[in-house]
């Protein structure tokens, strides 16, 4: 059963207490993803895999909040 099981670790700094080297030392599992405690940048880095997936622009309104400028201008010509 503990083959199925994968760590997501949310909300990490890089300046925490322990690393994700110690997490995963003290789990003994590696982790599978680990997630900034940086909400924008948790969703840019969200919005840009979903658009990179799907090979097309994100449409929601947080995506399109944190995906930076010059990407939306880019996904704005893709689809002219």
């Amino acid at each position: 059963m503990i083959d199925r099981v994968e760590v997501l670790v949310t909300r990490w700094r890089k300046d925490a207490v322990l690393t994700l080297t110690d997490i995963e030392s003290v789990l003994g599992m590696p982790i599978a993803q680990s997630l900034s405690g940086d909400a924008k940048g948790t969703y840019q880095a969200l919005a840009n895999a979903i658009s990179e997936a799907a090979d097309k622009p994100v449409r929601s309104e947080i995506a399109l909040e944190a995906t930076p400028k010059k990407e939306r201008a880019r996904q704005s010509h893709a689809q002219e």
